[in-house]
């Protein structure tokens, strides 16, 4: 069945790319790395409550819920600051009758919830939006258990591809005025390494990186369909390179409480 169309207004006022085909691959692989992961641990030790922070319109957690919600008996939490988002998830989940998931608004830098409460935290896209990101990975590894796993996903600034899109969008603007809007509302970008050091420092331990897609995506390469070919591929190639992760727009981390 069709999403519900207030979905797609509540989408196009964020993006207007968000039915963007090679936008859409972005996060379809990023969705896909992060239900990898979730799937390793699941088979690896009893987990059974799954938090997700900055949860927007509740897609991670509707996807895993599908996927492994039953399989496992999982329960889901999805905090959001946005009111208006949380009602659509809410609506979502009576639609699609998940009983086992439950929303609320909040702040992921200042949780209302227990010590060491949950198995297992998503943080997606979220903390390039924080003036203080470090706040919300010390919430996180707050409301995690002792040896549970944080899967952080953010924006990769030493994504060579990420310098080059700038520049070019700059020669753009120059010229007609035209404005990149992939980084709307990004204020905390870091490079792979910075956030390998702010991890390290916060007390987790990194047990793996995984590389999202070369490039965003968006209607500026949607009608270069060789060129998303080209992307496609390299994609392919770059996941085998132990290089490759650095050539990514964003970067998946894998974080244990030590």
């Amino acid at each position: 069945m069709p999403d519900n169309p207030h979905k797609q207004g509540i989408l196009a006022k964020e993006s207007p790319d968000f039915l963007s085909y090679s936008r859409l691959y972005f996060w379809w692989k990023k969705n896909r790395v992060i239900c990898d992961i979730v799937r390793r641990e699941l088979k690896s030790r009893n987990i059974k409550d799954i938090l997700d922070l900055g949860c927007g319109v509740g897609d991670d957690i509707f996807c895993l819920n599908s996927k492994y919600g039953a399989e496992f008996g999982l329960t889901f939490n999805g905090v959001d600051k946005n009111a208006e988002k949380i009602g659509f998830c809410e609506a979502r989940k009576d639609f699609r009758g998940d009983g086992n998931v439950r929303f609320s608004v909040g702040d992921i830098a200042d949780l209302e919830l227990k010590d060491s409460s949950y198995d297992l935290v998503i943080c997606s896209e979220v903390i390039e939006h924080l003036t203080r990101p470090s706040d919300a990975i010390r919430e996180i590894k707050r409301v995690l258990k002792n040896n549970g796993v944080a899967v952080v996903s953010t924006p990769n600034k030493s994504n060579p591809m990420m310098r080059i899109r700038r520049s070019l969008w700059f020669l753009r603007s120059a010229k007609d005025g035209c404005r990149d809007t992939s980084d709307a509302g990004h204020i905390s970008v870091s490079g792979l390494n910075d956030w390998v050091g702010v991890f390290k420092d916060e007390g987790f331990k990194i047990e793996k990186i995984c590389r999202g897609s070369l490039l965003f995506g968006g209607h500026q390469i949607d009608p270069h369909r060789v060129l998303f070919l080209f992307v496609l591929f390299l994609d392919i190639v770059l996941d085998l390179l132990p290089f490759g992760k650095n050539w990514s727009e964003n970067v998946i981390f894998c974080l244990r409480k030590r």
